[in-house]
């Protein structure tokens, strides 16, 4: 009996274990999974400002010009990013963030760093470039 009891419990330790690392991994996929969507969340916001300047710069024509200031999420990859024709692509962790534009061309670098950016954003005429400062 005294032995039966002794496996009873090493067998709920194990159960236990078990539950307990389980339960571990899934918070853990789970936190990546909200950083994922954190980092995703944050480039979608610099497309979307920068779709926004270049429209209004477009709409107030040849000159007009504005200084946006931010940075880009860790992961983001400026050999692989690129502004040109009528699009916008920035890589962040291997993955790409397209914005297109079909009212005008747009033409400039990206950033080569991800914090502490000044990008002028203006209009020369005939396309819209963009420009680190």
């Amino acid at each position: 009996m005294k032995g039966q009891s002794s496996a009873e419990y090493s067998v709920l330790f194990t159960v236990s274990i078990f539950l307990t690392l389980m339960f571990f991994g899934i918070a853990v996929l789970n936190i990546r999974s909200v950083l994922e969507q954190k980092k995703d969340f944050e480039v979608e916001k610099v497309l979307s400002e920068w779709e926004f300047i270049a429209k209004d710069i477009w709409i107030n024509g040849n000159g007009s010009s504005y200084i946006w200031e931010g940075s880009l999420p860790e992961g983001y990859e400026s050999s692989k990013s690129y502004i040109g024709g009528n699009s916008i692509v920035l890589v962040v962790d291997g993955r790409q963030f397209v914005k297109g534009f079909e009212e005008f061309t747009i033409s400039g670098s990206t950033p080569t760093n991800r914090t502490g950016i000044r990008m002028k954003i203006e209009n020369d005429g005939t396309k819209i470039v963009f420009t680190p400062v």
